[in-house]
């Protein structure tokens, strides 16, 4: 599977550690994916969540 990152939606740093919510397009349609220090996590095509998620942290 292939995915493009389509733009940067936010990006915090905590304690040297970059979390970085991107949207992404791939095969499906788009999609936001939580990448950590660069390495991608958690996913959702919810936006609202994956912030959720990432303020949970």
């Amino acid at each position: 599977m292939r995915e493009k990152i389509i733009r940067v939606i936010e990006e915090k740093q905590i304690h040297g550690i970059t979390f970085t919510i991107v949207e992404t397009m791939y095969e499906f349609g788009t999609h936001y994916v939580l990448l950590t220090n660069g390495l991608p996590g958690f996913h959702s095509v919810d936006l609202e969540r994956v912030q959720r998620y990432m303020n949970s942290i």
